[in-house]
Formats: structure tokens, sequence, C-alpha cells
């Protein structure tokens, strides 16, 4: 499974991220405000099922089609 930012430091108030590939044909992003994490994008060229947890949240599968964002 993926951990999005399983813990984030104190200092870290503000991030933004995109782009990063994953195995699979999976691209992820997200973005913290005020130290919490508030949003992750996920983009998938090839379909299929990325384990996901986000902010130390429990692990769910999230299925997508070719090209769903």
């Amino acid at each position: 499974a993926l951990h999005v930012l399983p813990a984030i430091p104190s200092r870290w108030r503000s991030l933004s991220f995109d782009g990063i590939h994953l195995p699979g044909g999976f691209v992820i992003g997200a973005d913290v405000d005020r130290g919490r994490l508030r949003r992750v994008r996920v983009r998938s060229a090839r379909g299929g099922v990325l384990r996901l947890a986000c902010g130390g949240a429990a692990v769910r599968d999230l299925a997508t089609s070719p090209g769903q964002e």
C-alpha cells in the first residue's frame, strides 16, 4: 500500500507536490495546508487498483479506469 504523508513534521505548514510516478501507471500529488493533509490527487494511465492510505488513515483500495483522475 502507498502511505501518503503518514506523519507531517510540524514545520511543514504548507506543502504541495504533483507528478510523482508510481509503479502500475499511477501519478500522485498532494496538498498540505496549516499542517494538515487536505487533498490527494491520483491519475491512472492504465487503470487498476491502488492500495492507498492518506495522512495515517486506514488503507483503502482505489479502483480506477484508464485516464481517470
